[in-house]
């Protein structure tokens, strides 16, 4: 054979060939004569130790014979790629991506970094008939990788050229067990006592005994995994310290564990029991579920005591046609603390492989995630189709299969309600008092005072503690209520749209409204008339008064007991009326009506009080603790005024 025949088929490098026509040699034939005549390649310029190797092993007297092999083997193989089925094609390709994660990490690596899109059947017909024996040219590629690569290669033809042979469906799957299963482990060495009680106990005696792991990893099981019931959890530095390795060590070898499950666990799917069917478990639809009573039955039929992770874990490899939605780390690993920015996932998802692909499951929960973390404070719903339907990558699936699913991880991982079409999106914040306070007066369906609503927010949350000062206050500030003059009594804002002869504000506020509907100034009795309607306890006389005191100078009063309001141009013939100012108290003339009332009463006024004179000396008497806690009274006067409001009332006699 020539020597350029020989480059062009990939049986010498581009640097053996170099040197083969620095020495003059054009064929096979040349070589074997040199080496047959000096026994060595020794000593030839710039030929290393690969080259010697291509050409003593060109100088092997059974080359020709090797080549006649791989030529046959070459022709059987591109005759095997035409005659697949579709169910072989399958099982090739979960062959080859099993042998492909048992290669060691750097060959493995540099094929992930050739083989863009993943080693796959395909890939690996268009790399091989493009140029036989084409590994030597994949870059990365070193002199201690390319046998394991060969040998890999050559698995992979073989196990093509072996299954194309068999035809009947029903032996192709036997094949498979035989084939792929048992290149992992010998089942036949698994004790007949484990293999009865179903795959589960196989996957307790592989975890437990050095079949499939060694006793490094084995020790991790207990310690660095929630694969067990029982385990008790530790950090990765505390290992480490038991296990005489750092604690980054410890990390890596976990990681790896999980990487070595999915490559060697495939061996329980040659288990053909009927577990499953037993436990009534359903594996056919897009999801699968356990209740907790499952879980506990498939545990004691099985003699573990795995965590339901775990065991849902176990089924996606054992029934293939799932994938998992969630976090592995975060169910299988042990976990001291939250992970901050993202979902912490309680449990991962069976989902069928029918769906999952034209989905974005991580996208959904994180924008899920984002959403509940904002403040609400307030319910509200969601379309659970709009939600679904933003997060599909294609139509290939009806949006409603795949509802199905998100729906029950916005239950089982977010607490979330679903009902029909609508995520219920619950308030997150603390409950505050006037919302206590609202739903209280709700209740009560009437104006009430601040004491009444006191009790009925108690009557309806026993395990609120609030002050009617709290409450008052709330009522005060927020939103949504109205007071009824000035006597602590209150009512809902919506009221006054609803209930007849209803509406919130002093008689001044209701005045004001009522003059300013008008273009002339309205007599008192006008005036009183239309308050009637909302406070019918008034009468002309005390209206009048209240109208005079108005501090803000709201009110102007004209001849023949006319009322109008300040700034509005009313004709001139209504003749306007100077009204001397309302002499006020001094607060040695409140003080002393305070002392008369106690005497009088025996008691402090209050707010709630029906007597006018105390809702006057309430007032006086809130607004002097306000003056006095930021200092605006003098020492003599604190004095008397706590003197007075802090005696003993039962001993004063009136």
């Amino acid at each position: 054979m020539q020597i350029k025949e020989l480059l062009k088929n990939n049986k010498i490098s581009l640097r053996t060939y170099n040197i083969c026509m620095e020495q003059q040699w054009h064929s096979s034939e040349d070589i074997r004569n040199y080496y047959n005549e000096y026994k060595h390649f020794d000593g030839i310029k710039n030929c290393g130790k690969r080259s010697m190797e291509e050409l003593m092993r060109i100088s092997s007297s059974d080359f020709f014979d090797r080549l006649q092999q791989e030529d046959m083997l070459h022709k059987q193989l591109l005759s095997s790629f035409q005659t697949l089925v579709p169910l072989q094609r399958e099982i090739i390709d979960s062959y080859i991506q099993m042998i492909t994660t048992s290669l060691p990490p750097r060959l493995k690596n540099t094929l992930d970094m050739y083989f863009t899109q993943g080693m796959s059947l395909q890939a690996f017909y268009d790399f091989y008939t493009q140029s036989q024996e084409k590994a030597i040219k994949i870059r990365g590629i070193g002199r201690r990788n390319t046998l394991d690569l060969n040998i890999y290669f050559d698995k992979i033809k073989y196990f093509i050229i072996e299954i194309s042979k068999v035809k009947d469906p029903d032996k192709i799957m036997v094949f498979k067990e035989m084939c792929v299963n048992q290149n992992i482990y010998p089942i036949e060495n698994i004790p007949t006592e484990v293999t009865r009680l179903g795959f589960f106990k196989v996957v307790d005696y592989l975890l437990t005994t050095p079949a499939l792991f060694d006793e490094g990893k084995i020790k991790l099981f207990s310690k660095a995994f929630r694969f067990y019931q029982y385990t008790i959890g530790l950090k990765l530095r505390e290992i480490g310290k038991q296990m005489q390795i750092t604690h980054e060590r410890v990390r890596q070898i976990r990681n790896q564990v999980i990487c070595d499950f999915f490559k060697k666990l495939p061996v329980i799917r040659a288990f053909n029991d009927d577990l499953l069917t037993q436990g009534k478990i359903d594996v056919s639809g897009d999801v699968v579920t356990l209740t907790p009573e499952q879980v506990v039955w498939l545990n004691q039929k099985s003699q573990t005591q795995f965590t339901e992770n775990f065991i849902y874990f176990i089924l996606c490899i054992y029934l293939e046609r799932f994938e998992i939605v969630g976090s592995l780390s975060d169910v299988l690993y042990p976990h001291f603390s939250k992970k901050k920015n993202r979902h912490n996932w309680k449990r991962i998802y069976l989902v069928s492989k029918v769906i999952y692909p034209h989905f974005d499951w991580d996208g959904f929960v994180a924008d899920i995630t984002t959403l509940l973390e904002a403040k609400t404070a307030k319910a509200y719903e969601l379309s659970l189709k709009d939600k679904v339907s933003a997060f599909m990558l294609d139509r290939t699936v009806s949006w409603e299969r795949v509802a199905m699913v998100a729906a029950l991880i916005l239950k089982d991982e977010f607490g979330l309600k679903v009902e029909g079409d609508h995520i219920i999106i619950p308030r997150n914040t603390y409950k505050q008092i006037n919302e206590y306070a609202y739903e209280a007066l709700e209740a009560l369906g009437t104006p009430s005072y601040v004491e009444e609503i006191a009790e009925k927010v108690k009557e309806l949350y026993p395990q609120t503690n609030f002050t009617h000062a709290g409450i008052r206050s709330s009522l005060k500030r927020e939103y949504g209520f109205v007071p009824i003059g000035r006597s602590s009594n209150f009512g809902l804002k919506k009221w006054e749209s609803t209930v007849e002869n209803f509406k919130g504000g002093t008689i001044r506020d209701i005045v004001k409204e009522f003059l300013q509907q008008q273009q002339r100034p309205q007599t008192l009795q006008q005036v009183t008339t239309y308050l009637l309607q909302y406070r019918p306890h008034t009468n002309s006389k005390s209206v009048l008064t209240n109208l005079k005191a108005e501090a803000s100078d709201t009110f102007e009063f004209f001849q023949n007991s006319l009322i109008g309001l300040k700034g509005v141009n009313y004709p001139e013939e209504y003749g306007l009326v100077v009204e001397q100012p309302v002499k006020k108290r001094t607060w040695e003339e409140n003080y002393q009506a305070m002392s008369e009332f106690v005497r009088t009463y025996n008691r402090l006024p209050l707010s709630s009080d029906k007597i006018p004179q105390a809702i006057v000396l309430y007032r006086w008497m809130s607004v002097q603790r306000n003056l006095i806690k930021n200092g605006r009274v003098s020492g003599e006067k604190q004095a008397l005024f706590h003197a007075l409001i802090n005696q003993n009332y039962e001993n004063i006699t009136s």
